[in-house]
């Protein structure tokens, strides 16, 4: 269940309540200048500010994606609270992590519109689509029945197919720290059909909606800014910490798996 998920995020977030809170301002303070070279980038004339910003940027990104990748490690290893800030590990993860993620991202959105382009839709994401449940319901009276079904049934299994191939590569670069591990794409086969691909299915479709859930309450505005602040960014922690334990939690099924099969093996 979501809940249950909610649940052991939370429980391995609060063991230190001090570190949660300096990496909650960490992870906000790069996100807020993630923004903010995004925008420099975007109006800035000087290309000597541009490249700069350009760095920056990348250091972000790393520091951010590599600090997720240390989360899925340590849930993998049965760690029970956020991990310490490593910064060679971090480095580590990081870079390999942003091409990684880029690459199957890249590749799971050029599938993706092989269904999307031709019915005129939007590129398919599932986790935006139950969010917007309005516009996606617009989306249903805008377009011919038979298309809309066509999209989101087609879009929903193109969608965990790719998306299985992506979390198991993150988790496989997060457990060996290879990067060529994660483009085994063999391999990677190998160990969503170990577990089986149902079980696959249902372990995602959890975690997606407890991402929904929370990306509900990170909604939630009470017209006070500084309330609003902290409940868009502590909710927005929230999705990140749960998308990389999310990603932790079908590989440990692998590798347990894995175990017993070498048990049966000796």
């Amino acid at each position: 269940m979501p809940i249950t998920i909610l649940k052991k995020v939370w429980d391995y977030c609060k063991n230190d309540k001090k570190f949660l809170v300096l990496i909650l301002v960490l992870i906000v303070a790069s996100n807020y200048l993630e923004n903010y070279f995004i925008k420099m980038i975007d109006y800035s004339s000087n290309h000597i500010l541009v490249l700069i910003s350009s760095v920056l940027l990348y250091i972000i990104l790393v520091f951010i994606v590599g600090y997720g990748i240390s989360i899925t490690n340590d849930w993998i290893n049965n760690g029970t609270r956020l991990p310490k800030i490593n910064f060679r590990k971090i480095a580590s993860y990081g870079i390999k992590g942003t091409i990684v993620i880029f690459i199957f991202y890249e590749i799971q959105a050029h599938i993706i519109d092989i269904v999307c382009l031709p019915l005129h839709f939007p590129e398919f994401d599932l986790e935006e689509l139950l969010v917007n449940l309005p516009e996606t319901l617009h989306m249903l009276h805008a377009h011919n029945p038979v298309d809309f079904a066509i999209f989101l049934i087609a879009g929903s299994i193109l969608f965990y197919l790719t998306g299985f191939f992506m979390e198991v590569a993150v988790a496989k670069l997060a457990d060996t720290n290879s990067f060529w591990h994660s483009f085994n794409l063999v391999s990677i086969f190998k160990d969503i059909h170990s577990v089986g691909w149902t079980f696959y299915a249902k372990e995602f479709t959890m975690v997606l909606l407890a991402m929904v859930i929370l990306t509900y309450f990170q909604n939630v505005h009470v017209n006070n800014a500084t309330i609003d602040f902290i409940i868009t960014n502590v909710f927005e922690f929230g999705i990140y910490v749960t998308q990389f334990i999310g990603v932790g939690i079908a590989y440990k099924h692998i590798k347990e798996k894995a175990m017993e099969k070498n048990k049966e093996i000796h």
